[in-house]
Protein backbone atom coordinates (compact mmCIF):
# COMPACT_ATOMS: atom_id res chain seq x y z
CA UNK A 1 0.00 0.00 0.00
CA UNK A 2 1.49 3.64 -0.18
CA UNK A 3 1.16 5.79 2.46
CA UNK A 4 -0.97 8.31 -0.30
CA UNK A 5 -3.64 6.16 0.00
CA UNK A 6 -3.78 5.98 3.52
CA UNK A 7 -2.29 9.09 4.91
CA UNK A 8 -2.41 12.04 2.53
CA UNK A 9 -0.01 14.43 3.30
CA UNK A 10 -0.92 17.98 2.24
CA UNK A 11 2.44 19.81 0.49
CA UNK A 12 4.64 21.46 3.12
CA UNK A 13 3.36 19.27 6.01
CA UNK A 14 5.40 17.38 8.36
CA UNK A 15 4.67 13.86 8.95
CA UNK A 16 2.84 12.75 12.07
CA UNK A 17 4.40 9.99 14.06
CA UNK A 18 1.16 9.47 15.76
CA UNK A 19 -0.92 9.22 12.43
CA UNK A 20 1.55 6.72 11.11
CA UNK A 21 1.68 4.59 14.26
CA UNK A 22 -1.80 4.36 13.83
CA UNK A 23 -1.81 3.21 10.39
CA UNK A 24 0.90 0.27 11.12
CA UNK A 25 -1.03 -0.78 13.55
CA UNK A 26 -4.59 -0.60 11.52
CA UNK A 27 -2.72 -2.71 9.46
CA UNK A 28 0.05 -4.84 10.77
CA UNK A 29 2.62 -3.89 9.16
CA UNK A 30 6.14 -5.30 9.72
CA UNK A 31 8.23 -2.57 8.19
CA UNK A 32 8.09 0.87 6.46
CA UNK A 33 9.76 1.91 3.20
CA UNK A 34 10.59 5.33 2.81
CA UNK A 35 11.31 7.31 -0.76
CA UNK A 36 12.09 10.62 -1.22
CA UNK A 37 14.05 13.20 -3.84
CA UNK A 38 17.50 13.75 -2.11
CA UNK A 39 19.00 15.68 -5.68
CA UNK A 40 18.29 17.33 -8.87
CA UNK A 41 20.68 18.45 -11.61
CA UNK A 42 20.72 20.18 -14.44
CA UNK A 43 23.14 20.42 -16.96
CA UNK A 44 23.64 21.64 -20.47
CA UNK A 45 25.13 19.29 -22.81
CA UNK A 46 26.88 19.90 -26.05
CA UNK A 47 27.93 17.47 -29.05
CA UNK A 48 29.16 17.88 -32.59
CA UNK A 49 27.98 15.62 -35.14
CA UNK A 50 31.09 13.66 -36.87
CA UNK A 51 32.57 15.75 -39.25
CA UNK A 52 31.53 16.08 -42.90
CA UNK A 53 33.43 13.15 -45.31
CA UNK A 54 35.01 16.21 -47.19
CA UNK A 55 39.00 15.35 -48.33
CA UNK A 56 39.47 18.73 -49.35
CA UNK A 57 38.76 19.52 -45.31
CA UNK A 58 41.29 17.63 -43.38
CA UNK A 59 44.17 20.13 -44.38
CA UNK A 60 45.58 22.37 -42.01
CA UNK A 61 44.71 25.47 -43.39
CA UNK A 62 40.53 24.34 -44.91
CA UNK A 63 40.31 22.85 -41.43
CA UNK A 64 38.72 26.39 -40.18
CA UNK A 65 36.07 26.25 -42.95
CA UNK A 66 34.53 22.61 -41.61
CA UNK A 67 34.28 24.15 -38.32
CA UNK A 68 31.32 26.81 -39.78
CA UNK A 69 29.55 23.96 -41.38
CA UNK A 70 29.93 21.04 -38.55
CA UNK A 71 26.67 20.56 -36.95
CA UNK A 72 26.15 20.75 -33.40
CA UNK A 73 23.74 19.55 -30.81
CA UNK A 74 22.57 21.64 -27.71
CA UNK A 75 19.95 19.66 -24.85
CA UNK A 76 19.69 19.63 -21.32
CA UNK A 77 20.26 16.57 -19.00
CA UNK A 78 18.17 16.60 -16.23
CA UNK A 79 19.54 14.21 -12.85
CA UNK A 80 17.32 13.10 -10.04
CA UNK A 81 18.34 11.44 -7.11
CA UNK A 82 15.94 9.46 -5.01
CA UNK A 83 17.31 7.77 -1.94
CA UNK A 84 14.85 5.21 -0.19
CA UNK A 85 14.88 3.59 3.24
CA UNK A 86 13.44 0.40 4.57
CA UNK A 87 12.93 0.58 8.88
CA UNK A 88 12.15 -2.61 10.29
CA UNK A 89 8.51 -1.45 12.79
CA UNK A 90 9.39 -3.27 16.01
CA UNK A 91 13.21 -2.27 16.00
CA UNK A 92 13.15 1.42 14.08
CA UNK A 93 16.44 0.16 13.03
CA UNK A 94 17.37 0.45 9.07
CA UNK A 95 17.52 -2.64 7.21
CA UNK A 96 18.37 -1.76 3.78
CA UNK A 97 18.98 1.92 1.63
CA UNK A 98 19.79 2.39 -1.83
CA UNK A 99 19.42 5.36 -4.03
CA UNK A 100 18.42 5.33 -7.50
CA UNK A 101 19.91 7.79 -10.05
CA UNK A 102 16.81 8.74 -12.97
CA UNK A 103 18.68 10.62 -15.94
CA UNK A 104 15.87 12.22 -18.05
CA UNK A 105 12.86 10.59 -17.20
CA UNK A 106 9.87 10.77 -19.81
CA UNK A 107 6.92 11.06 -17.27
CA UNK A 108 6.64 11.25 -13.33
CA UNK A 109 5.00 7.57 -14.00
CA UNK A 110 7.87 6.06 -15.50
CA UNK A 111 10.52 7.65 -13.18
CA UNK A 112 8.35 5.78 -10.55
CA UNK A 113 7.74 2.89 -11.94
CA UNK A 114 11.64 3.01 -12.54
CA UNK A 115 12.64 3.90 -9.35
CA UNK A 116 9.96 0.65 -7.66
CA UNK A 117 11.30 -1.67 -9.77
CA UNK A 118 14.86 -1.54 -8.97
CA UNK A 119 14.31 -1.38 -5.09
CA UNK A 120 12.18 -4.72 -5.41
CA UNK A 121 14.71 -6.05 -7.08
CA UNK A 122 17.24 -5.04 -4.64
CA UNK A 123 14.87 -5.89 -1.62
CA UNK A 124 14.49 -9.80 -3.33
CA UNK A 125 18.60 -10.22 -3.82
CA UNK A 126 18.61 -8.75 -0.42
CA UNK A 127 16.32 -11.53 1.54
CA UNK A 128 13.70 -8.58 2.53
CA UNK A 129 10.89 -9.16 0.47
CA UNK A 130 8.59 -11.88 2.41
CA UNK A 131 7.93 -15.49 0.13
CA UNK A 132 5.71 -15.90 -2.72
CA UNK A 133 2.49 -17.65 -1.84
CA UNK A 134 2.11 -20.34 -4.55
Amino acid sequence: MTSSEVLPIQDGAQLDEAAILKIIEKYGNDSVLITHPVAYDETEVFSRDELPNYPDYYSFYSYSQVYDHWPSVTWENEQITIETRLYDIKTESLLWAGESQLTNPETVGKAVGQVVEAVMKELEKNGLLPAKVS
